[in-house]
């Protein structure tokens, strides 16, 4: 019982960081993830609808040379 007792003083500090440190660590991490994956799509989306205004500004401008 002793040491039991010896075991958790020296290691409570440890088991508070444990309890207390890596839930956060952890929700930090899928948050950075989250946000990472949304930024990639936005970007992707916004080069896609940049590229189709590009060809129909391209297409319009031919067009009106051509009147």
């Amino acid at each position: 019982m002793f040491a039991a007792m010896v075991a958790s003083t020296t290691h409570r500090r440890h088991l508070m960081v444990q309890k207390i440190f890596t839930p956060r660590f952890i929700f930090e991490a899928a948050g950075f993830g989250v946000s990472l994956a949304t930024m990639c799509l936005s970007y992707l989306t916004f080069v896609r609808i940049r590229g189709s205004i590009s060809k129909y500004v391209k297409a319009a401008e031919l067009h009106y040379i051509y009147l």
